[in-house]
């Protein structure tokens, strides 16, 4: 039923933008886990923001090689379509961004 306002079609609005949210969530949780997995060193430190499927990785790692590794395991990751890599680097191998 759709009131003169359209209360329903805003109801429907909401409900979709809560459950983007949830799933938002759920793949930055995820994405955590992978580059947890492949950036397991002390001085790693990522964080991961999600709006619709699209991730924003801030943060550093402690050699430059990781970088690739932890763009990999993110992008496999279901629900991601696509990564903003802002991660630096302590230790490199004088090709790129350090931190």
């Amino acid at each position: 039923m759709v009131d003169e306002n359209g209360g329903r079609e805003q109801r429907e609005e909401a409900d979709m933008s809560t459950a983007v949210m949830g799933l938002d969530e759920e793949i930055r949780e995820r994405v955590e886990r992978a580059v947890a997995a492949a950036a397991p060193a002390e001085h790693a430190v990522v964080t991961a923001s999600v709006d619709r499927g699209v991730v924003l990785l801030v943060g550093r790692v402690e050699y430059h090689a990781t970088l690739p590794a932890v763009e990999r395991a993110v992008r496999a990751v279901p629900g991601v379509v696509e990564v903003r890599n802002r991660i630096g680097y302590l230790w490199g191998d004088g090709s790129g961004r350090g931190a």
